[in-house]
């Protein structure tokens, strides 16, 4: 499904959740080369180079520049917009495959409020509940409706159009998506663990030889220290273990449910099959935030 057919709230929010991504990570970028700044100034014997005491002035302002950045940090609260207006695009997303799909709370009926009004009333109730995503919700241009034409058009095809659109556009993608993920985290966990172990290994030995071997005019030991810290740091931001594994089993679970679409041929076993795929894909985005949050 394109993007273009997605609610409108879905695509800002998720506009808003991948800039303040990035620029979380910058920031997390700029303090390690700091860190690393000051390791390194740090590490130089200045008793043997009196000529370049003064850089040591550069080491203190990098101090400076470093508690400054931590508490703009904290002030721009990055990592939470970030969690939060993701939770929000994939909480609406949710909403609308069931939307698309004629299944609870959606369904076709003489109630006073139609699918299509309590569709846009869940919408606002789900930004509501998410205060700092709302703050910057205006900071992205709307285009387009809440409810695009595309969205309207899959509800008046028959069960078996949908079940045949829902298993392609949504388990069989998602499914594909949580793999290579899983896969490219695991990797990705496998590559950092072996460097910061060669990095705190190597830091050892470097001190340990620096002990031994006197007349060092500069002590590397604190700036490789640094490097497997920010490393271990870098890891758990990351998180590529617990991402691993958590996509891993997801993609598992999507496989069965791709494995047992064929037999939803009614609406009732139609509708049972999308809120159990909806309800684990959901559970994910909520174990995710809770994860990142706490």
């Amino acid at each position: 499904m394109e993007r273009s057919n997605y609610p409108v709230t879905y695509r800002v929010m998720s506009a808003i959740s991948a800039d303040n991504q990035r620029a979380y990570f910058h920031l997390l970028k700029l303090q390690v080369a700091l860190l690393l700044s000051i390791a390194t100034v740090s590490a130089i014997d200045w008793q043997l180079f009196p000529f370049l005491r003064t850089v040591s002035i550069v080491a203190a302002s990098f101090l400076i520049v470093l508690s400054f950045l931590q508490m703009f940090a904290q002030i721009q609260k990055y990592d939470k917009k970030w969690f939060e207006s993701r939770a929000v695009a994939e909480s609406v997303k949710v909403q609308t495959w069931r939307f698309m799909m004629q299944v609870a709370p959606y369904h076709d009926s003489s109630d006073s409020i139609s699918p299509k009004e309590r569709f846009v009333a869940d919408v606002r109730q789900l930004l509501e509940e998410q205060p700092d995503a709302k703050v910057v919700a205006g900071s992205k241009p709307i285009e387009g409706p809440e409810v695009s034409q595309f969205m309207l058009d899959q509800r008046t095809k028959p069960v078996g159009d949908r079940r045949d659109f829902y298993l392609k556009g949504r388990i069989q993608d998602q499914k594909d998506w949580y793999s290579k993920k899983a896969a490219t985290n695991s990797k990705m966990h496998s590559r950092w663990f072996l460097a910061t172990f060669v990095l705190q290994g190597g830091s050892g030995i470097i001190a340990l030889l620096v002990v031994l071997i006197s007349g060092f005019p500069f002590n590397p030991a604190g700036v490789v220290a640094t490097l497997a810290t920010s490393g271990i740091s870098w890891m758990n931001a990351k998180r590529y273990r617990e991402l691993s594994q958590s996509y891993g089993l997801i993609a598992h679970d999507l496989a069965g449910y791709e494995a047992i679409a064929g037999e939803a041929d009614s609406q009732d076993k139609f509708e049972k099959l999308v809120s159990n795929v909806e309800s684990r894909i959901s559970g994910e985005h909520t174990y995710w935030k809770a994860r990142r949050l706490y």
